[in-house]
């Protein structure tokens, strides 16, 4: 009992402290922002932390940074996550852009540019492929006024969600890397 009460906490202290995918009206796209604070750590060691972070999280073909600047302002990369299978549903990968910007002690990011794909094969072994742009989603959902999203949705909101804590944790981790004398 004790362990459900503390993922429950855990769960809903993740959804309040992060952002979810919202419709920028401004825009017109599906995004998630956030600033966060990260006590004691300037811009520079902030922008080389991520740096990495994004090489060794951001699966992509490509493992394109679009943007580095000199300044160590910001990142700008592409990635995609593989989700876990779903019964019948097959590679599932999301893809995106975050843009990191970095000032001493925090740092904000935007996720945007999101299109999720998958792969449906039905019990007779035909498949479907279906392609979700969630700028198009969104904007079909707040033109309808609905607010509610879908099962599919809210699970991208919490891969994106579990991605960024990834993240934070990452830069606020004040541990001395291992030695490198190899």
């Amino acid at each position: 009992m004790r362990i459900i009460f503390t993922l429950i906490i855990f769960i809903g202290i993740n959804t309040i402290c992060f952002s979810q995918v919202k419709y920028d009206f401004e825009s017109g796209s599906a995004r998630m922002e956030n600033v966060v604070q990260v006590s004691n750590i300037q811009r520079d060691e902030l922008y080389n932390k991520s740096r990495i972070w994004l090489a060794q999280n951001l699966k992509s073909s490509d493992n394109q940074v679009f943007l580095e600047d000199t300044n160590k302002e910001n990142l700008i990369a592409t990635g995609n996550l593989l989700l876990d299978r779903k019964g019948l549903l097959s590679d599932r990968v999301l893809n995106f852009k975050l843009s990191l910007a970095f000032k001493d002690g925090r740092y904000k990011y935007v996720i945007d540019k999101i299109v999720f794909s998958e792969k449906f094969t039905n019990i007779d072994g035909k498949v479907s492929y279906y392609t979700y742009d969630l700028d198009q989603h969104y904007a079909k959902m707040h033109s309808k006024n609905k607010d509610k999203k879908g099962n599919k949705f809210e699970e991208i909101d919490a891969e994106l969600i579990t991605l960024m804590t990834n993240l934070e944790k990452t830069l606020n981790n004040t541990m001395p890397a291992k030695s490198q004398d190899w």
